[in-house]
């Protein structure tokens, strides 16, 4: 399990019962962490989306921005056409690379 040392992450106890193992890595460091890699990429999404709304002076309602969330995050999951993998198995198969260049860097930003 990694964390970034939030206190209700420190729970080995909890982890140790399921066969994981708390890894740490340092604050701030968010290449490190994939979901704050998704958190940019869904902002960004939505705003293009609310960009295209004020375009056409479309109100979407709180269940619609929701349900547009929903969709989102669900096609992160799913490879594009023509290509072997989705957004979040590119993430992930890129985490040793980032793993070395923030090593090399001191865990300064890693950049992508």
């Amino acid at each position: 399990m990694w964390c970034d040392n939030e206190p209700f992450l420190r729970v080995d106890s909890e982890y140790h019962k399921h066969g994981l193992t708390r890894m740490t890595f340092p604050p701030g460091v968010g290449d490190l962490n994939p979901v704050e890699n998704v958190w940019a990429k869904l902002r960004k999404d939505l705003a293009i989306r609310e960009f295209e709304d004020l375009k056409s002076n479309t109100v979407i309602s709180t269940h619609q921005f929701k349900q547009r969330v929903s969709q989102l995050l669900t096609s992160y999951g799913c490879a594009k056409p023509g290509k072997k993998f989705s957004y979040l198995e590119n993430l992930l198969r890129g985490m040793p690379k980032r793993l070395l260049r923030c090593e090399d860097k001191k865990y300064g930003i890693c950049g992508q």
